[in-house]
């Protein structure tokens, strides 16, 4: 939830922060409506490059995606002029 209420606000280093802690906490998991909520931040400040790299990056970490990623990454490619 807060990933995705620092997307409305586009707040991209905060949301960042908030990723690098979830990644080293113990008991959290990430999962693909957190890889959604951050893509989706991609999308609102127009970053797909960033998007595409967290794509890749749930690949390694094997998490399925779902059409909300997809959309929304192809979004952020549309908008950042790709």
């Amino acid at each position: 939830a807060i990933l995705s209420q620092l997307g409305r606000r586009r707040q991209m280093n905060v949301a960042m922060q908030v990723w690098r802690w979830m990644e080293s906490a113990q008991g959290i998991t990430r999962n693909v409506y957190h890889y959604n909520a951050l893509i989706n931040v991609c999308e609102k400040i127009r970053d797909w490059k960033m998007a595409l790299d967290l794509m890749r990056q749930m690949d390694e970490e094997r998490i399925p995606k779902n059409e909300i990623t997809y959309s929304s990454a192809i979004s952020a490619c549309e908008k950042g002029g790709n």
